[in-house]
């Protein structure tokens, strides 16, 4: 939805983002609102798309003085495929972007798997910065689920995972996402690699489980 006021129009007390997908990940609009005040933006953004997004998020976290809902949306690692900043990749991860400078667009094939590998790599760096930013007595009485709302692309899958469990566009409905649930909630004790689950699960499947967790009404 391009309309900038949509997610506080909807119930959030609070929208600091990106409407769409982003065209550049180090230079992108942004809209801010808060409750009780008009839309402000499109902001013209420089800088890494997910740190910006992180940081904010831990910011407004740490701020909540009782329950929250927060829904922390990084654009990475979606097309299109840049060098993310190098100081969230481990040195061999680095070693392999050699001759490569952060915010370069990917071209051609080789370049889509070995950029697309890194910004996953990044925002696996910044899901970890989220958490560690987060007041710890605040995180060990917050329920975490994280998951993707897209499955990696076919061009981009690499060994030992099969490429045709991607998909043919960047643009299809989720597919083969993980999901991982973390909290006080998840039942203990918890074996070495965490519980397994193998039934299917959407999305929306949330909804329910985050009303029932905060007693809310589904309605």
């Amino acid at each position: 939805d391009e309309d900038p006021g949509h997610a506080v129009a909807n119930g959030y007390n609070r929208f600091y983002g990106t409407l769409l997908n982003v065209q550049d990940h180090y230079n992108w609009p942004r809209i801010e609102q808060d409750e009780g005040s008009p839309p402000n933006g499109p902001l013209a953004m420089t800088g890494w798309n997910s740190g910006v997004v992180r940081a904010d998020s831990v910011q407004w976290i740490n701020a909540q003085k009782g329950p929250f809902f927060a829904y922390v949306c990084f654009n990475a690692p979606h097309l299109p495929w840049q060098v993310p900043p190098l100081g969230l990749l481990s040195p061999a991860t680095r070693a392999s972007l050699s001759g490569f400078s952060e915010g370069q667009f990917a071209v051609g094939s080789s370049q889509r798997k070995l950029f697309f590998r890194a910004m996953l790599e990044a925002i696996d760096t910044e899901i970890g910065h989220l958490l560690d930013g987060i007041d710890p007595l605040k995180l060990q009485n917050t329920m975490i689920f994280v998951l993707s709302d897209n499955g990696s692309e076919m061009n981009v899958v690499q060994a030992p995972h099969d490429p045709t469990h991607g998909k043919p566009s960047g643009y299809e409905l989720n597919i083969r996402v993980p999901m991982i649930v973390s909290g006080p909630l998840v039942s203990r004790p918890i074996p070495p690699g965490g519980h397994e689950c193998q039934a299917l699960v959407e999305a929306v499947d949330l909804w329910s489980t985050i009303a029932e967790i905060t007693g809310a009404d589904e309605n």
